[in-house]
């Protein structure tokens, strides 16, 4: 007797939607104002408004609607409304041409799009040089810092 496990035809009781993508999205609705942390192990969508910092490990868009008062902290970062805040983005952050940024920006690479607006600093590594870096024991010198003593 033979099983075929691949019946993707055939209609699932647990899954209404067999033809729906099993990754998620959460969207955070127009009508929405969220106050607090938000941490997304998913794609987060921003519609509404955020007063409070947002971490996700996936794609996080503010939308043309979406205002956010707070830190960014995520991958992939899509700025299409208004943030004021930080952004920590560890691959790319962009800023859309209909998007307002206010804060600073630390992030591996940056796109800025024509009639996009941005106030603040920018800092640009790569994921390696956000290591912290240890001389090696042999290489270290040390030198006399005391600018009370006289050099000779």
């Amino acid at each position: 007797m033979a099983f075929n496990t691949d019946k993707r035809d055939e209609k699932d009781p647990f899954n209404p939607h067999p033809t729906r993508s099993q990754s998620s999205e959460s969207v955070i609705g127009e009508s929405l104002t969220v106050e607090g942390e938000i941490h997304s192990e998913e794609p987060l969508m921003v519609k509404g408004k955020v007063k409070g910092n947002i971490h996700s490990n996936q794609p996080l868009i503010v939308e043309e609607s979406g205002q956010v008062t707070g830190d960014l902290n995520g991958e992939i970062i899509t700025i299409r409304g208004t943030v004021k805040g930080k952004v920590v983005s560890a691959q790319k952050l962009i800023i859309s041409s209909s998007g307002s940024f206010s804060g600073d920006i630390s992030v591996e690479k940056l796109i800025i799009e024509e009639g996009a607006r941005f106030k603040g600093h920018v800092t640009m590594e790569s994921p390696a040089a956000t290591q912290p870096h240890k001389p090696s024991p042999d290489k270290t010198q040390h030198k006399n810092t005391d600018s009370s003593k006289p050099v000779h």
